[in-house]
């Protein structure tokens, strides 16, 4: 067991602070559309960081450099073209796992990409793809559209 697994294990609500430290999250507004994908994200945040998840918002898009060359940024953003076909998640990051029995006690960090989406948001079939690749791979690809929905 690693140094920061022992600490992490002797002092876990110190760990936690630190992770949501270095994983800033803001509680939904008081008075927010609790319909709103802002809102749900923000729920779904607070949430995965008390579970021990580190997520970080995962922007996409596309923006001219400072010749005008168009520069892609995000997951799964290389081309126009593959962006039609499999959308990332808007929440990017990496989930704790306890693997057993062979190696009992070891700690492996699992990828995780959650997309959110306000309560009733339509679902783009690429962004299924990209859930569908995630879980295939051995990852967790999850669309949520309420807090409370992550394992």
């Amino acid at each position: 067991m690693t140094d920061l697994a022992q600490w992490e294990q002797t002092y876990p609500d110190a760990a936690r602070a630190l992770w949501s430290l270095l994983a800033p999250t803001s509680p939904p507004a008081t008075g927010a559309d609790t319909r709103s994908e802002a809102y749900v994200q923000s729920a779904v945040r607070l949430e995965a960081a008390s579970k021990g998840y580190f997520l970080t918002r995962n922007n996409k898009g596309v923006l001219p450099d400072r010749r005008g060359v168009p520069v892609r940024f995000g997951l799964m953003n290389e081309s126009s073209a593959q962006d039609k076909v499999c959308k990332s998640g808007d929440l990017i990051g990496i989930r704790p796992v306890t693997i057993t029995p062979d190696l009992v006690g070891t700690v492996v960090g699992q990828f995780v990409s959650v997309e959110v989406k306000r309560p009733g948001g339509v679902i783009h079939p690429a962004q299924h793809a990209w859930a569908a690749l995630v879980r295939k791979r051995g990852g967790l690809g999850l669309i949520v559209d309420r807090e409370g929905m992550l394992p």
